[in-house]
């Protein structure tokens, strides 16, 4: 499952920083300094993983640990002026997260 689970972690961390990081962090350039943008960016990040339903711990564990993630993940993109950093931080944390749930249905 090692190969799978990578392949996923790798596949998802590049997918979501093109779209959060090269698209919406990059937009907001436009219209705003780096601060305000690599927040806001964030903060999408962030809803974006809210999901359709959700109950008051999850909001806390969003605002606590997915919004600091976009946020660094931010940084990353701007210091290394790419998105390869910021997607290869973004599968070391999912590796964690996936293999938890893995765990936790089998």
């Amino acid at each position: 499952m090692t190969p799978a689970l990578l392949i996923l972690v790798i596949s998802n961390g590049f997918q979501e920083e093109f779209l959060f990081r090269g698209l919406f962090l990059q937009r907001y350039n436009a219209f705003f300094g780096a601060y305000v943008s690599n927040i806001l960016q964030a903060l999408v990040f962030a809803f974006a993983h809210a999901g359709v339903t959700y109950t008051p711990n999850a909001l806390v564990f969003i605002l606590v640990s997915v919004f600091p993630l976009g946020l660094i993940a931010g940084y990353l993109m701007r210091s290394s002026n790419g998105v390869i950093a910021p997607a290869i931080f973004h599968a070391g944390v999912d590796i964690p997260i996936y293999l938890a749930f893995l765990t936790y249905v089998s």
